[in-house]
């Protein structure tokens, strides 16, 4: 569906105890922040300042920023397919000549250690291959909003296997058919996971048909889980678990038991404060939300059904 919310405020801040990153470092047990302390005090959004701050914008110029506004779900489509072909055409495929059909010349990475433009590009994905040899690129979630493209996949020359390799996301902006800006946030996979869950898996089950998702049904679901998720993380609003978040929650952070009861327990050992996104996309059944002041530092992934939060993926 057309765009309904992108995120784009001055008061960014970065996770630094968070492990995730371009060079793909294996996050250590302790990179889940255990207090505010871990957060630049120079952030601390209300929920409901936050919350009613969503706005539609753009973070930078670029030489295609000029086209019109992705606004129609035919348009979202086409993104999303130039997306997907950079996993299946140039990842897999082989054919890096297609990074200057993809990519704007002067494409924005918004990586760490690689430079602008179409040839940094090319050498950011030439590194992936250089560092991971054999790999293979599975898709596990792929997501439009506007502008907006977002990629959760799997690296791994194992791809059965979901606890080897690593979870990867990416987050584009096109415009004009070309990607004009790309972040990438990347982290080492473990052969366990506290709740037994993969970092991919899509375990929950509807109950009945699924619900077609229209575009009134994607701005709720984005409303709900980014004023849950700042409630609970900045103001520490416990009782948000009870209203919006089912009790059979599913987890897919590895340091996390399923339940909302465990998301509790989590939440309340947490000092409040410091949580902001830059963006956010909601699709389908799917709201992801993105933090970060310049490179990637975290990405959220809620699944909402029946306006309640019963499914969470992470990355940091």
């Amino acid at each position: 569906m057309k765009i309904h919310s992108l995120i784009l405020s001055t008061l960014l801040i970065s996770l630094s105890s968070c492990g995730g990153s371009s060079d793909s470092k294996e996050p250590a047990k302790d990179a889940i922040p255990s207090s505010s302390s871990s957060l630049s005090s120079a952030s601390s959004t209300t929920s409901s300042a936050a919350a009613s701050s969503i706005a539609t914008s753009s973070s930078v110029s670029s030489s295609s920023s000029s086209a019109a506004p992705c606004m129609t779900q035919d348009c979202e489509s086409k993104n999303k397919d130039l997306v997907q072909k950079i996993y299946t055409d140039i990842m897999n495929g082989g054919k890096t000549d297609l990074v200057n059909t993809y990519f704007d010349a002067n494409v924005i990475l918004h990586i760490s250690g690689a430079n602008n433009g179409a040839t940094g590009e090319t050498s950011h994905l030439q590194s992936l291959k250089n560092n991971n040899p054999n790999y293979i690129a599975t898709l596990k979630h792929l997501a439009a909003d506007g502008d907006y493209v977002a990629a959760h996949w799997h690296l791994s020359a194992k791809p059965d296997n979901e606890f080897n390799g690593k979870a990867v996301v990416d987050l584009y902006r096109v415009a004009g058919n070309k990607i004009i800006e790309h972040w990438h946030l990347s982290a080492n996979l473990s052969d366990t996971t506290v709740s037994g869950n993969s970092l991919f898996s899509d375990l929950y089950k509807y109950t009945g048909t699924k619900p077609v998702a229209t575009q009134d049904s994607e701005a709720a679901n984005n409303q709900l889980v980014t004023s849950t998720y700042l409630g609970l993380f900045n103001d520490k609003n416990l009782s948000l678990i009870d209203q919006n978040i089912a009790p059979s929650y599913l987890q897919h952070n590895p340091y996390v038991p399923n339940g909302s009861e465990a998301l509790r327990n989590f939440v309340n050992a947490r000092t409040p404060g410091g949580l902001s996104f830059f963006a956010t996309i909601s699709d389908d059944d799917l709201v992801w939300t993105f933090k970060g002041d310049g490179n990637l530092t975290l990405v959220d992934m809620f699944r909402v059904d029946n306006k309640k939060i019963v499914e969470h993926y992470d990355l940091f």
